[in-house]
């Protein structure tokens, strides 16, 4: 029976994911690694990130996934990769594609980049000298915002008083506040782009942590929460 199917047992055992360690080929291997970046770097023990991920898998791969919830962070993982590895025409690049759509130029989409290459080619590509195989940051993370943020940031803030005083908060220059002449999308992908230009330094995470403040229950923002 294949992970993806909707009968695939509610519960799974710890010993799923440890002991496949002991006898995997170079690809499992791989896997594993990519299933490691995921549990180590991600939020995917809340609900609200992991069906944000499989929406966006979804809509990549025109599939659809049916993946039990698993309350051990890990298993979840474990249980995503294999069907995306398994049952997706894109293999894992899809789930790699997926997770820079809501990170985009992260660590951790860099990192499954290079894994997604490596188990596609059959070539380990390595971690060049970074002891805990992660890539460094990069200047992605401090500009913009994701197209999935900027729907949430309309959804909650809208394009009004309350998108302008987050702003403030968030230490937006006021002068620089687009006009609120259009709607709310708009008024966001607007700010993006003052963000990318690098209108405030470390503009993205300064606007989703005041975010994450604000609106507490939002999945979206939550990995910015302080």
């Amino acid at each position: 029976m294949a992970i993806g199917d909707p009968f695939w047992p509610r519960r799974v055992d710890r010993s799923v994911t440890d002991g496949v360690r002991g006898a995997a080929s170079a690809g499992d291997e791989l896997l594993m690694r990519i299933v490691d970046a995921l549990e180590r770097r991600s939020d995917l023990h809340l609900s609200g990130t992991r069906g944000l991920l499989l929406e966006q898998i979804e809509r990549r791969s025109g599939r659809r996934l049916y993946l039990p919830e698993a309350p051990i962070g890990r298993d979840w993982c474990f249980l995503l990769v294999q069907a995306c590895a398994d049952g997706l025409p894109g293999g894992v690049g899809v789930l790699v594609d997926a997770v820079d759509d809501l990170r985009p130029g992260s660590s951790l989409a860099h990192q499954l980049r290079r894994l997604g290459a490596a188990w596609e080619t059959g070539v380990d590509v390595g971690t060049r000298g970074d002891p805990d195989g992660e890539a460094h940051p990069t200047d992605g993370e401090r500009r913009g915002l994701t197209p999935v943020e900027i729907r949430e940031l309309a959804r909650a803030a809208g394009h009004g008083a309350p998108a302008r005083h987050l702003l403030a908060d968030a230490g937006f220059p006021l002068e620089r506040v687009p006009v609120p002449d259009h709607d709310a999308v708009t008024f966001w992908w607007e700010v993006a782009r003052l963000l990318r230009h690098g209108l405030l330094a470390d503009g993205r995470r300064c606007v989703l942590a005041v975010a994450a403040a604000r609106f507490p229950d939002n999945a979206v923002f939550a990995a910015y929460r302080t």
